[in-house]
């Protein structure tokens, strides 16, 4: 058995991992250089016990000036090992798997996923928000009230959320008709009973102002008939995630507004766990749902479940054997 020279919180998970892939007949020793180093990292970013948490995995991918993108891509693989490691042979919680690296030159993006806590201090504060701008967008606290609890509950993308009309908004059936979706692919959402309730609210306290009625989301004003612009919403979210304390961590990292879509995919996915029967149909359903092309797109979100949700995974095995190349393949937001 080797000797090796790890001394962070890490060392000797990372020991047994490497004597792991031994015993399994790999070589795996260029890997070891990238441990090193990882190993090195976890020494100034200590924890107080073994833990593979994404800050601490994505604080050592970030990519350094000059540093070429292949080389991110080398320890994302060897630290997803790690993680996989961590999970299936140390039976650990709470790992985070980092996916595939794309080395072809765009930008990979790992999702925020928002926790139960979270997703509820943003609602309050959103349907608690005063604007400062009454002037300029007479109707925006109404739509801040109203546009994130319809994001969440729906898992609407943010554009499908801004273009939807109110003559696609039926609350006698509880059903949202997107017609203006990605890839034209056109479909229905349901509505809840308690995103009814805070439309019906909105819409009450939005007769206040003086509208287009064409776009559900109106602003107020006369300009683009009323309808909201994309940014417009984000900066309202940046202001919402300040009141509450969640730090946005700069390009690539997030939280992004998009975010809420990939929040409500795995906390569907972790309730649908819960349900007796094949999950990988309920995965159907929700892929029709969300308005994916295919199932596979659904399915991507579970290697984030992974991290959060370990028996949503394990349950998803016992239908099915071809998941596994979920995490090979890494995840992209159609």
């Amino acid at each position: 058995m080797m000797k090796y020279n790890f001394t962070s919180f890490m060392a000797n998970v990372i020991e047994d991992f490497i004597d792991y892939k031994h015993s399994c007949g790999l070589k795996y020793y260029s890997e070891v250089n990238i441990l090193e180093q990882f190993d090195r990292h976890c020494l100034q970013n200590k924890r107080e016990v073994i833990n593979l948490d994404r800050e601490l995995v994505m604080s050592f991918l970030e990519k350094r000036e000059n540093e070429r993108i292949t080389n991110v891509a080398n320890k994302a693989t060897v630290i997803r090992g790690l993680g996989k490691y961590l999970i299936n042979v140390k039976k650990m919680d709470n790992v985070f798997l980092v996916p595939t690296i794309s080395t072809r030159g765009q930008e990979t993006y790992i999702p925020y996923v928002f926790n139960k806590k979270e997703i509820s201090k943003i609602l309050y504060h959103s349907r608690n928000y005063i604007s400062h701008t009454p002037n300029v967008l007479p109707n925006i606290r109404n739509i801040v009230s109203c546009t994130f609890t319809m994001l969440y509950c729906t898992g609407m993308r943010n554009s499908e959320v801004i273009n939807l009309k109110l003559k696609d908004v039926d609350f006698e059936k509880n059903l949202i008709y997107i017609n203006e979706a990605k890839n034209d692919n056109k479909r229905i959402v349901t509505i809840s009973e308690s995103l009814k309730k805070e439309c019906l609210r909105y819409l009450e306290e939005s007769k206040k102002y003086s509208l287009s009625n064409i776009y559900f989301f109106d602003t107020g004003i006369d300009k683009n008939q009323g309808r909201l612009h994309e940014d417009i919403l984000y900066r309202y979210f940046r202001e919402l995630l300040k009141k509450c304390e969640i730090s946005h961590k700069g390009r690539g990292v997030g939280p992004r507004l998009h975010d809420l879509r990939h929040s409500f995919c795995v906390h569907s996915l972790k309730q649908l766990s819960g349900l007796e029967g094949d999950i990988n149909s309920y995965i159907y359903h929700l892929s029709i749902f969300l308005g994916h092309k295919s199932i596979y797109e659904t399915q991507k979100y579970l290697w984030l479940t992974s991290e959060l949700f370990e028996d949503t995974l394990s349950k998803t095995e016992e239908y099915t054997s071809f998941i596994t190349t979920i995490f090979e393949e890494g995840y992209t937001d159609e």
